[in-house]
């Protein structure tokens, strides 16, 4: 069963947690290719049974980037299906250095996911990367200049439709 939340008014159920981890003006993300695509998504995971967020947002990046990190808190929900949202926390990068790990997603019996490359870009030029979700991205590049770092706001909600 997954965790049920309360975010804002209502209640919300977080299928998905995704971490934003900012360090040395670097944002740490999951480089992608599928298909003849090749795109970059934030990192994290599915919700295990019984697991908080703060501990499925530390374990999965762990796992797919080898880094020990520290959910600070919840800055953005994120609906993009009807009844299913994202959660992404803002996190610090504590100890480790990124690298590819014994995950799944490295594995070549997965290669019908595409292939994965954990990394970072550079903050200063995150336009110039293709990164999903696009809103989240937007909404990240509003709040990095209006509140900078740590990001010091309240948790928003963000639906699909939104930019």
């Amino acid at each position: 069963m997954l965790k049920l939340i309360t975010i804002m008014e209502g209640n919300m159920i977080l299928k998905n947690l995704r971490g934003i981890i900012i360090k040395n003006g670097q944002l740490v993300v999951m480089e992608r290719w599928k298909d003849d695509n090749h795109f970059f998504v934030f990192p994290g995971g599915h919700l295990e049974k019984n697991e908080t967020p703060e501990d499925c947002i530390k374990r999965e990046i762990l796992e797919e980037f080898g880094i020990i990190i520290e959910p600070v808190r919840l800055l953005y929900t994120y609906c993009y299906n009807e009844n299913e949202y994202q959660g992404f926390f803002l996190c610090k990068w504590t100890k480790g250095k990124i690298h590819k790990t014994d995950a799944d997603e490295y594995n070549s019996q997965h290669d019908f996911n595409g292939k994965y490359s954990p990394t970072t870009i550079p903050l200063d030029n995150i336009d110039e990367y293709t990164l999903f979700p696009e809103c989240v991205v937007t909404q990240l590049k509003k709040d990095l200049q209006e509140f900078g770092l740590p990001l010091d706001r309240e948790t928003i909600s963000i639906k699909i439709n939104e930019a």
